[in-house]
Formats: C-alpha cells, structure tokens, sequence
C-alpha cells in the first residue's frame, strides 16, 4: 500500500484541486522508499464578460463587439479576437464563450437590433410658370417615407403645398425625424418660378393714312 501527502492510504488518490498542488506519495511497507511527486496545474474557468447583451443600431451602420475573461475567445461566426466589428442588415444574435487554455468558460449572447433608415428622397429642382396651378411638392420626392415636415426657404416650417403665384421661389427642404437611434434625414427640393409673360390687353386703334409709323407696342398697354 501507499502513504499519500494528503493522509489517504491506497494505489489510488481521487482529488479535485480547486488550485494548483503538488502530491506526494510513500510506500507503506517495512522496506523505507523514496517519496515520488506529482505536480497538478489547475486551470481556472473563465468566467465570459461582454461589455453589453443588447444594443440597436442604424440601417448601414456598425458597430463594435467586446468580451474579456479570458486567456482567447470563439465567437459563433469563427472570429478569436476580443473585439469584433459587425454590421448587420436584420436583427442578429451572437455569442462568444471565453477560453483558458482548452478550459471553455460560461457562453454569453448578444442581441444586436437593426433600426431601419429614415428616407427623404434625393434632391431635385424644377421650375413652374407663376400661373400654374398649385403643386404638391411630396411628388417630386422619389420614393421618400411619408410623414417628414418641409420648410421653406427662410426655415419656416410649411405644408406640401406650393403656390407658384405667391409662393417664394428657393430651396424647399423636406426633413424625416427619427425617433430611435437613426440621424434625421433631409432632401430639398429647388423651385425656380418663371413670370408668366404679359402680352398686354387687346385693343383696337385708327391710323390716318399719312400718319408716320406707328409703335403697336404702345398700344397694348403691357
């Protein structure tokens, strides 16, 4: 039989070291022997930390991953920094589990929202003769999302409507709030308006055969 360092007496020792320990172990016998050791290193478990498990971002933008705990990291999607850099199109979970050595620690998820993008549209101009009817200036936004506010070109604040007659010609910017973690948005529309030409009033006129030329100009009161 064996003399453990530990107090147990058999051929076998069944331990779980909670740290690092050195056993050491004796024959038993009338006959003195040599002690043989053995050295246990433990590995401690990690323990997974991610700086956040939700966040929202905008359509398009990005965003940046990070876990600490361990000696090295395994993300689901194959990556082994500690910081990883994503940009999804949709709602998406990750995971990472921390490592020491090939001791995997707990696994943590992270839940990344994506918050669809506000849009005005792509800017434009056009131009209307100061006679034309009235004009609703959401139609010359290109598949823009509704319920944006316009301001006109002094930055007041207007509705759709533009009336060539008495409206100020300039740059009409139509605005999209967010109400999340997306930026406002915002396209213009340049309105140019053309004065309607005055040909003047129709008129009847007598000339005397021997009168010198005569200006027609003159008569039409434009």
């Amino acid at each position: 039989t064996y003399v453990w360092s530990t107090g147990d007496v058999g051929s076998t020792l069944v331990i779980a070291p909670e740290n690092n320990i050195t056993i050491s172990v004796v024959p038993s016998n009338a006959c003195e022997g040599n002690a043989t050791s053995v050295s246990i290193d433990v590995i401690q478990i990690p323990v997974t930390t991610v700086n956040e498990n939700e966040f929202t971002i905008c359509e398009g933008s990005s965003l940046t991953l990070s876990v600490e705990g361990g000696e090295s990291y395994l993300w689901n999607t194959g990556a082994t920094s500690s910081e990883m850099v994503v940009a999804p199109n949709a709602q998406t979970n990750y995971s990472v589990t921390a490592y020491n050595g090939t001791c995997p620690g707990n696994t943590e998820e992270i839940l990344v929202n994506v918050e669809e993008a506000p849009y005005a549209g792509p800017s434009s101009e056009v131009t209307f003769c100061s006679s034309e009817n009235s004009q609703d200036l959401n139609s010359y936004l290109i598949d823009a999302d509704e319920g944006g506010q316009w301001f006109n070109p002094q930055g007041i604040a207007v509705d759709e409507i533009f009336d060539p007659s008495i409206d100020e010609a300039g740059e009409y910017v139509y605005v999209l709030s967010s109400s999340g973690v997306c930026e406002d948005v915002s396209a213009v529309v340049n309105v140019f308006v053309d004065q309607q030409p005055n040909s003047g009033t129709s008129t009847s006129i007598s000339v005397n055969v021997n009168s010198t030329d005569v200006n027609l100009i003159d008569f039409l009161g434009a």
